[in-house]
């Protein structure tokens, strides 16, 4: 696992899923996520730093249209990790989840992130310290109020 690898992940629960919602979000990060966000969006026009757009995201290699989308950029160091970070908000049904994951999984310089892995990058660039980062996890593991 290199810090310099471009990551993603499902950051929310997927449809189904005790507690599962409507909308998933899912977060990459790292040096190829504008140009891994540039391929979903094929045509489109990247939303402007740290503005929240709808835009269609479709399959890169395909061609097909995974979902309609609210899609936030962060520019480093602006951005949870202090690197550049792309948010996708989509539908949380499964199938579309899994598409999505699938043709990120695809594209060159990505790789699913391992659990915790934004956070741990979050502590070695210093936007976090331990203490949050517990916090953090602790909040993931929370099972109730």
């Amino acid at each position: 696992m290199k810090t310099q690898d471009t990551i993603f992940a499902c950051a929310s629960l997927p449809s189904g899923a005790a507690g599962g919602a409507a909308v998933a979000l899912v977060r990459l990060c790292g040096a190829h996520c504008m140009a891994a966000l540039q391929s979903l969006l094929q045509t489109q026009t990247l939303p402007p730093p740290r503005q929240i757009c709808v835009r269609s995201l479709y399959h890169p290699r395909t061609g097909v249209l995974l979902d309609k989308a609210m899609v936030v950029r962060f520019v480093a160091p602006h951005s949870f990790s202090g690197e550049d970070m792309v948010e996708l908000h989509c539908h949380g049904g499964a199938a579309v989840l899994r598409s999505l994951l699938a043709a990120l999984a695809g594209l060159d310089n990505m790789r699913v992130a391992a659990a915790g892995e934004f956070t741990r990058r979050a502590v070695l660039a210093g936007r976090l310290d331990l203490t949050q980062a517990e916090a953090i996890a602790d909040l993931v593991a929370a099972e109730g109020s």
